[in-house]
C-alpha cells in the first residue's frame, strides 16, 4: 500500500501491467498489410476487426502497427496509463508514425479530450482517500464501470436501450431475410461484446453463485456485477 501511494513501481507493479505488457509485444510483432480494411483510426484509438473489439486492453495489431516502436520499455510499460475517452492509452513515448498523424483540423479537440481531471480518467491517479486495496483492483477491464456510471443511472436511459436492443433484433431479422451477408457479417463483429456478456451469464447461472471479486476469467466486465 504504502510503494503504491508514493509511486515506487519498482516495489509495487500491478499484474495488469504485466499482462498489458505481453499482449503489446505480441501485437507489435504481428505484420499488418492494410488498417484501411478495418477502417483504424490511431488517432481517435478505434479499429473495427474483431481483435480489438474483444480486446480486453482495447488494442490490436492495426493500432499498435501506427505507433513508433517503443524505445524506453521499462518506462513505457511501467508508466502507461488508461483514458475513458480516446485515445484511451497515454505516454509520452507513445508517438503517431508521420503517416499516420491527424491534421491540424482533425486535432482541434481539447488535449485532455474533454475530460475534467486526470483522476478522473486515469487508473493510476489515486490517492489516500480513493485507494481501497492496491493497484491489482484497478484493473483496466473493471475500470470502465468509471465511464458507465455516466449512462444508464435513470429509468428513461435504461428504457431506451432496451427499445434500441429490440429495434436491433428486428433490424438484424430484416437484413437476414434478405439475404444481406454483408450487412450481418460486420454487425455481428461489432457485437461480440454482447455475445460474450450473454455467454458469461450462463455460465454463472450454471455456478449458481454470486461473483464477488474480478475473476481473470471473464472478458466482459459487466460480469462481476451479476445477480
Amino acid at each position: 500500500m504504502h510503494a503504491l501511494l508514493k509511486q515506487d513501481h519498482r516495489r509495487a507493479i500491478a499484474s495488469w501491467r504485466k499482462a498489458f505488457k505481453r499482449e503489446w509485444k505480441k501485437l507489435a510483432s504481428r505484420t499488418v498489410d492494410d488498417i484501411r480494411r478495418y477502417h483504424t483510426d490511431p488517432a481517435q484509438w478505434s479499429c473495427g476487426c474483431p481483435d480489438f473489439l474483444n480486446s480486453r486492453f482495447l488494442i490490436c495489431k492495426h493500432i499498435v502497427s501506427c505507433y513508433e516502436p517503443v524505445t524506453d520499455p521499462i518506462n513505457f510499460y511501467r508508466g502507461i496509463q488508461r483514458q475513458r475517452v480516446p485515445p484511451f492509452w497515454t505516454h509520452p513515448s507513445l508517438t503517431l508514425r508521420p503517416e499516420y498523424r491527424p491534421t491540424e483540423v482533425q486535432s482541434s479537440t481539447p488535449a485532455n479530450g474533454g475530460a475534467d481531471s486526470d483522476e478522473d480518467i486515469d487508473p493510476e491517479a489515486v490517492n489516500e482517500e480513493l485507494l481501497s486495496d492496491s493497484e491489482e483492483d484497478i484493473d483496466p477491464a473493471v475500470n470502465d464501470d468509471e465511464s458507465a456510471s455516466d449512462s444508464g443511472d435513470s429509468e428513461d436511459e435504461i428504457d431506451k436501450f432496451f427499445s434500441d436492443m429490440h429495434c436491433f433484433v428486428k433490424l438484424m431479422e430484416n437484413q437476414r431475410s434478405k439475404g444481406n451477408r454483408p450487412f450481418l457479417k460486420r454487425a455481428i463483429a461489432r457485437s461480440r461484446p454482447m455475445q460474450t456478456l450473454v455467454k458469461e451469464s450462463a455460465i454463472v447461472e450454471n455456478r449458481r453463485t454470486t461473483i464477488k471479486t474480478w475473476d481473470k476469467q471473464w472478458e466482459h466486465p459487466a460480469t462481476m456485477y451479476l445477480k
